[in-house]
């Protein structure tokens, strides 16, 4: 649908965003002329949380924001990089899913030590994917199940899958690797978090392990619907970015969003374009 609005300078211009909608081309009349976007403006409903390794970031954001065919399953989204200290103002409520990087934190604590930090993700209702030793680091803080388990650190490029039929290796894009799925082109640091299935929480979902048989598993979910906490919390365990991925890796990485997204109903108000 068109909206108009009319301003007698500069301005922010915020829409109400439904669950299913997408953007177009930006049209702009003001006194000086009018002008139109070179394209379809991407609202940005995904926010990358990012230390200092801002190539990463960078590299998942040119991956997500990429044509494709799990383009409109993301609603053709733009992704926001976040600095670390920028959570203590910003309001994180506005994404749809946040992506929390590797370097954000390690095993003595997440954010630089700021509760405020956690609970402006905490409390934001989005979709999670956190990423190896900071998205650990992130869900131990929040008191997570999935942060709160033994982990362990090795060198590697692959992943055990449980169930080669789970929608994150058919949906929207069809994987056909088999079990052994390799998600890297060579072995990159990687964290896995140990689950002992006899006492496997209702609310965790395992994806892959280490290997056939292993407790360790580096991809899994922890889901929370009734606990004001973000309804469901993902951990990718491999600390690189898409730039090392194989086809498979960065096809996986993107069924995953595209299935977070698939499982909100969120209504967002995201920043918008600046007129």
């Amino acid at each position: 649908e068109l909206c108009q609005v009319t301003s007698a300078g500069p301005m922010e211009v915020r829409a109400i965003v439904p669950q299913a909608a997408v953007t177009d081309t930006v049209y702009v009349t003001g006194s000086l002329g009018t002008g139109r976007t070179t394209g379809p403006y991407r609202i940005q409903l995904v926010a990358y949380v990012a230390g200092a390794d801002l190539a990463t970031a960078q590299q998942y954001q040119l991956l997500i924001q990429a044509d494709g065919p799990h383009s409109s399953y993301v609603r053709n989204t733009g992704v926001k990089i976040v600095a670390l200290p920028d959570l203590d103002t910003a309001d994180m409520s506005v994404y749809v899913a946040i992506i929390i990087g590797p370097d954000t934190g390690d095993n003595t604590g997440w954010g630089d030590g700021a509760a405020a930090r956690v609970a402006a993700i905490q409390n934001s209702q989005a979709q999670l994917i956190g990423l190896g030793e900071g998205g650990n680091a992130y869900y131990r803080e929040a008191s997570l199940y999935i942060g709160q388990q033994s982990t362990g650190q090795d060198m590697g490029h692959s992943a055990f899958v449980m169930d080669p039929a789970d929608p994150i290796y058919s949906w929207p894009v069809q994987l056909d690797q088999g079990r052994d799925l390799q998600l890297y082109k060579v072995d990159v640091p990687r964290l896995a978090v140990q689950v002992e299935l006899a006492v496997q929480p209702a609310e965790i979902v395992l994806y892959a392990s280490l290997e056939n048989g292993s407790d360790m598993f580096l991809l899994l979910k922890e889901s929370d619907s009734e606990s004001g906490m973000a309804p469901n919390n993902f951990f990718w365990g491999f600390e690189a970015g898409p730039a090392v991925m194989t086809i498979e890796g960065q096809t996986c990485f993107l069924n995953i969003l595209a299935n977070l997204f698939k499982d909100s109903s969120k209504v967002v108000v995201p920043f918008s374009l600046a007129l």
